[in-house]
């Protein structure tokens, strides 16, 4: 026989554990009549005692100790009633229903713990009798039946004590018609039940379809946020995902605990929709870094992930601190998704090397293994002389991981690097100072760290690392170090920072060229700024009608013709649009440039009196033709601002290959500058016409918009208005718009510059198939 008194002591000195492994070993020896008189020891002023003898009867599985369990609880909180409970869930059956009352109740509490614990309870107690069913249904008919709230809260509570099956059979009509209330209290009914409900998916289909509904209502909207993170999980986060920009403060944090807890590949669907709501609120950083960060390798959505960790640079770009969590996180997605060789962001090392969490070490350290470039190496053996152990300690041990094309790390003691780069046939090359050289010629790193010719490169090579970096140049930023991001200019093969520059570089252009002083003036060579502005212009011409065939399609420059042009008229021919309008019975030709591509679809740039019928905004029917043939499905999707001559068509081609996609670039010219037309003058298709730059004029809409155009002498007729005007080196300067007849008969043309046609995307923020006109290259 068991010495209660002795066996009580053990278990008011043991831990947790040893109570548990006491209680496993005494059960085995205790009969029936054992167990009913340790009961006794519930009334002990010890809690461990108390928690001890409800752990004996559990591991037990003594039923005979329900009625003890179920009175403990009721006189009982705190951990008394959550470990009787926990017991009462292992040893009571379907037939206690007396049980069932207490069990919704405690439930339905604060405390998370008894809850839990409940919940179980109830789910083996199940539905109840039968004879409860008419009951039942009378009860549901009075909860949709009640007006007020609190009565439905009584009902539900009445609905709620014959058991999940209950709350599973008005989930539907409650959800699908209820009022905003009734179905808030419907979903935190359902997230009570949660674990003994009869069938989650088919409940959670009803959810989304519910907060389309009711969704205005906020506590409805949070209450279905969190029933569709219990009830379907990561599984069913989608719709949740979607709405992240809306989501309340915890149910954020509990979308961010319900993707933690899944495996990376079940988050690797979200991540594209994680990763744009971070760009968009970039708080969401911490909450849902860690899970971009654990996703991001097996995720298909580099670009993605890419445009996030570049959001979140150009917040410490801007010195704009960012929580510890974010950075770090942005910095394991990074290592996820870059290759090696690519230069390592040094506002990020400054922002990951100023936490004290050793979570960050760890992220740059597995930056810098990613990257494996000279930069990073320095930045790993900066850390191995941290003062804080833990620090040292992990970029110690990632040495051994260490691998690089370039770079050799020495495990010391000292601890180096030395590093090797090579030009294109293998030769060393020699580093001087900060430079990397072959006889005469210099070597910048480029985007995939091999050294290459700086004159190979598009922009240049830094001055501010060694070995210096090949420069970048990203929409709307200008020329940039890709590791500093120190802005640069380029004064023709001059490469200057633009800190270095006395006049800087243009503020209202996004020119990479330096001003120039003109006399008393500072002015921008490539927009003008700093001259006197011009007198308004006039409005945009009619349409051209088409020749004696309307109907026929025009003729495009055969591949041999094209072969004979030079490569700049080639490409411009090549992107341009021969564009034929129907306004009732007349027919009239125009010109528009190709921009962009995806797939088999083209996006042409023409102007808004192409497209229009007339001043009451009527558009036309529109028919296209370019080197590669016929557009099918030629539509008008944007049209700029009223004053603004601007406007995108887009067609479908089936061999889209030979057609040029025509960048924006800046437009950059001085004036005097030689530049080409590209149009279909009279109807005439792809035709050629030359001369200069006459001025670069602000002008002002009749909506009060400004709109930078280009003044030409260069011969353009009717029928090119939408085409293109070039630098004669090729890159596109404006958009062929309207022309005006000189005092003595020579004609003036103007062209919608290229700094108002981004202007008109931006105001618009224009997008075509996913992607940022304003943006592109």
């Amino acid at each position: 026989m068991i010495e209660l008194e002795r066996l009580f002591r053990q278990f008011d000195g043991a831990s947790f554990a040893q109570r548990a492994q006491l209680a496993a070993e005494v059960a085995a020896a205790m009969t029936a009549a054992d167990l009913d008189a340790a009961l006794a020891g519930l009334a002990h002023a010890s809690l461990s005692v108390r928690l001890g003898v409800l752990e004996l009867v559990r591991v037990a599985g003594h039923r005979g100790a329900v009625p003890a369990l179920h009175a403990h609880a009721r006189g009982h909180a705190g951990d008394d009633r959550v470990f009787a409970l926990r017991a009462l869930a292992e040893l009571a059956g379907p037939d206690d229903h007396d049980l069932r009352a207490d069990a919704l109740a405690w439930a339905r509490g604060g405390d998370a713990f008894v809850a839990a614990q409940a919940t179980r309870l109830l789910a083996v107690l199940g539905p109840g009798p039968a004879a409860a069913r008419g009951a039942l249904v009378r009860e549901a008919e009075a909860l949709f039946a009640a007006t007020r709230t609190s009565e439905r809260i009584a009902r539900l509570a009445a609905i709620e004590a014959h058991g999940p099956a209950a709350i599973a059979a008005i989930a539907k009509p409650a959800l699908t018609r209820g009022p905003a209330d009734l179905v808030a209290l419907v979903a935190r009914a359902l997230i009570r039940h949660a674990a003994a409900l009869p069938s989650c998916d088919a409940i959670v289909a009803l959810l989304a379809p519910a907060h389309r509904r009711v969704g205005d209502d906020p506590a409805a909207a949070i209450a279905l946020d969190d029933a569709a993170l219990v009830l379907g999980g990561v599984a069913h986060a989608g719709p949740l995902v979607a709405r992240l920009d809306g989501l309340a403060p915890p149910t954020v944090a509990a979308l961010a605990a319900v993707l933690e807890a899944a495996p990376p590949d079940a988050v690797a669907p979200l991540v594209a929709g994680l990763a744009a709501a971070v760009v968009r609120r970039p708080a969401l950083w911490s909450p849902l870094g860690p899970s971009l960060a654990r996703s991001a390798a097996v995720a298909r959505a580099d670009a993605a992930l890419r445009t996030a960790v570049a959001a979140l640079l150009a917040e410490l770009r801007a010195e704009r601190p960012q929580p510890p969590l974010a950075v770090a996180s942005a910095a394991r997605v990074l290592a996820a998704v870059a290759q090696p060789g690519e230069p390592l962001p040094r506002h990020l090392v400054a922002a990951l090397t100023a936490v004290p969490a050793v979570a960050a070490t760890q992220a740059l350290v597995a930056l810098c293994l990613r990257l494996a470039t000279e930069a990073a190496a320095e930045a790993l053996l900066t850390v191995t002389r941290s003062a804080v152990d833990d620090h040292r300690a992990v970029a110690l041990a990632a040495l051994t991981a260490w691998r690089s094309p370039w770079v050799e790390l020495s495990a010391g003691p000292p601890l180096g690097l030395q590093a090797r780069y090579v030009d294109g046939a293998g030769a060393p090359l020699v580093r001087t100072d900060r430079r990397l050289l072959a006889g005469d010629a210099a070597y910048a790193l480029g985007g995939d760290g091999a050294p290459v010719r700086i004159e190979a490169t598009a922009y240049g090579a830094c001055l501010c690392c060694g070995p210096p970096l090949a420069l970048v140049r990203p929409p709307g930023a200008g020329l940039r170090c890709p590791a500093s991001w120190l802005r640069y200019l380029r004064d023709g093969a001059q490469v200057i920072r633009e800190d270095d520059h006395p006049l800087g570089r243009c503020r209202r252009c996004d020119s990479d060229r330096p001003r120039a002083r003109d006399g008393d003036r500072v002015v921008c060579p490539a927009c003008g700024d700093g001259r006197a502005p011009a007198a308004p212009g006039p409005s945009g011409p009619a349409h051209i009608p088409v020749g004696d065939h309307p109907d026929a399609p025009p003729l495009a420059p055969s591949p041999e013709a094209l072969a004979a042009m030079t490569p700049t008229i080639r490409a411009a021919m090549a992107a341009n649009v021969f564009v034929r309008g129907r306004d009732g019975d007349n027919s009239y030709s125009a010109s528009g440039i190709v921009i962009a591509r995806d797939g088999e679809r083209v996006a042409i740039l023409t102007n808004r009196h192409v497209v229009e019928a007339d001043d009451s905004g009527r558009l036309c029917p529109l028919d296209a033709v370019t080197v590669a043939g016929a557009l099918r499905e030629v539509t008008t999707v944007w049209r700029a601002d009223r004053g603004v001559d601007l406007a995108l068509i887009e067609g479908h081609l089936d061999a889209p290959e030979a057609v040029a996609v025509m960048p924006l670039g800046d437009g950059a010219a001085e004036i005097g500058a030689r530049v080409f037309a590209i149009g279909n003058p009279l109807g005439l298709p792809w035709s050629y016409s030359n001369g200069t730059l006459s001025a670069v004029r602000d002008w002002t809409s009749r909506a009060g918009l400004p709109v930078r155009v280009l003044q030409t002498d260069t011969s353009i007729a009717p029928g090119s208005s939408g085409g293109g005007l070039w630098h004669v080196d090729g890159h596109l300067l404006g958009v062929i718009a309207f022309g005006q007849q000189g005092l003595h008969g020579s004609p003036v043309q103007f062209a919608l510059s290229i700094a108002a046609v981004r202007a008109a995307f931006a105001r618009s923020d224009l997008r075509w198939r996913g992607r940022r006109l304003a943006d592109l290259p």
